[in-house]
């Protein structure tokens, strides 16, 4: 059977989204987290993100939206939970998101997946994660995929940059073309408030 992006299902999209996002944009239960602003660029590919939380322990949210030159566009929010272990940080967390294959219908995803960061010295922190939504729980693609693996410098307080790998793969489905939104190496910025 052939999942449809109809109106109802936009009001439905949107009407979740709204809901997501409130919370994260009031600061409920994230009064204490720190707020950053982050932009990764590599070849064809630019993704720009605002994050709560995302680097401390507990709840964090992100909203963050990703352009490829070719292949379309991809926005969404993240909520999860961080657990802090030595010098370790482990989360785990969900994303609704926003598919926008160039030349193909919008669709949606709910992406489940974690992330690890290792605290090498108070300067360094090597991190990875990982996202995966199966057609089952998306529409006008058979799966999505992201991947994220880097290294970032806290270089001054609240400047930090940040170089990695970064993966995001739209897969076709019944007949169209997958969409790789991002697979190579980036640059990233980040300011921290």
């Amino acid at each position: 059977m052939k999942t449809r992006f109809t109106p109802r299902n936009r009001a439905l999209m949107h009407s979740c989204t709204l809901g997501l996002l409130l919370p994260a944009l009031l600061g409920i239960s994230f009064a204490a987290s720190a707020i950053s602003l982050g932009l990764q660029a590599g070849e064809h590919y630019t993704d720009v993100r605002v994050d709560m939380g995302k680097e401390t322990p507990g709840f964090y949210s992100q909203l963050t939206w990703a352009h490829n030159d070719n292949d379309g566009d991809r926005g969404g929010m993240e909520l999860g939970f961080g657990l802090p272990l030595g010098s370790f940080m482990i989360s785990a967390g969900g994303k609704l998101l926003y598919l926008h294959p160039r030349g193909e219908d919008d669709g949606y995803a709910l992406a489940i997946g974690s992330r690890l960061a290792w605290n090498i010295t108070q300067k360094f922190t090597i991190f990875g994660e990982g996202y995966y939504s199966p057609d089952s729980l998306s529409s006008e693609v058979d799966h999505y995929r992201e991947m994220d693996a880097g290294l970032r410098w806290a270089i001054v307080r609240p400047v930090t940059l940040s170089v990695g790998y970064r993966y995001i793969d739209l897969a076709g489905k019944d007949g169209r073309r997958s969409r790789k939104l991002a697979d190579g190496m980036y640059l990233g910025g980040e300011v921290g408030f």
